[in-house]
């Protein structure tokens, strides 16, 4: 770039911000120069708020599906279908897994 542009540039970035500030002295006044008063948030509280109560969640979630085992007080009886895994039974896994026992 030539010197020339790059000043003609630098003074339409100058007086877009001049434009800008006059609006916002138009508006808000004095006030739209000052930091925000309220204090920044305290991710590390919020973060394991949110763990601990979604660990809470989960372990209720077991402890509610063992204590009833009618199906119309369980929460199973809800569920189209399992969210366990689906067990291979085909000969190679269980080659496989006997002699990871041995």
């Amino acid at each position: 770039m030539e010197d020339s542009e790059l000043e003609r540039k630098a003074v339409e970035e100058l007086l877009k911000e001049a434009n800008r500030a006059k609006v916002r002295a138009q508006t808000m006044g004095p006030a739209g120069w000052m930091k925000c008063p309220l204090g920044s948030t305290n991710k590390r509280f919020l973060l394991n708020t949110l763990r601990s109560s979604a660990l809470t969640r989960t372990s209720e979630r077991g402890r509610d599906e063992h204590r009833s085992h009618s199906p119309s007080l369980s929460r199973k009886s809800d569920r189209s279908r399992s969210r366990s895994p689906v067990r291979d039974s085909s000969p190679d896994v269980k080659k496989y897994t006997d002699r990871e026992k041995k």
